[in-house]
């Protein structure tokens, strides 16, 4: 399984094919099977920012088609995200009592998932499974922070990697 939290330039856009990305970090070990890919996002509303909001609408639709489930979460009147860190955790801890997973690999370094990991894992253990989780980032040791969420594996999605699993595709383009 794998919860993706988005991987983006400053300008908040993914540049990045949400399926290669799963596939490439779900395959990085023998033997794992990507079950389920997830992604989560916040979207401005027209009023604040026209473009952005048919960028992700645009986007989301195509990850949709693509049988990944999306959580559209919204951005603030002062222009934060909201809901999307609070329903990567439910889910985190909603998943570990329904028993799909035993992998969780989520895209994100954002310390403040790590209460969540270490429910899940409770649950988990509490329920007889082992549940592993990692926790995959951009990294570039001049421009980005080297530390993943607490409670898993970090995994370092480098340059390389990141142009294997780019997406070229313009979303900016109105789609009827």
């Amino acid at each position: 399984m794998n919860m993706g939290n988005r991987v983006s330039n400053k300008s908040g856009a993914v540049h990045y094919d949400v399926k290669k990305l799963a596939n490439a970090l779900t395959s990085r070990l023998d033997g794992r099977l990507l079950s389920q890919t997830r992604f989560y996002t916040a979207v401005p509303a027209p009023e604040q920012c026209q473009f952005w909001h048919g960028f992700w609408t645009n986007k989301i639709r195509y990850l949709r088609s693509q049988h990944i489930y999306v959580y559209r979460g919204y951005i603030s009147g002062v222009g934060k995200e909201k809901g999307v860190d609070v329903s990567i955790a439910i889910d985190l801890v909603n998943l570990a009592y329904e028993n799909p997973y035993d992998l969780a690999i989520v895209v994100s370094s954002d310390r403040d998932l790590g209460p969540a990991i270490r429910l899940a894992r409770r649950i988990a253990t509490d329920r007889g499974r082992t549940t592993e989780f990692e926790s995959a980032f951009p990294y570039d040791a001049v421009r980005f922070p080297c530390r993943g969420i607490p409670g898993t594996t970090w995994v370092h999605i480098d340059k390389a990697l990141y142009d294997v699993c780019f997406d070229p595709t313009d979303y900016r383009s109105t789609r009827s």
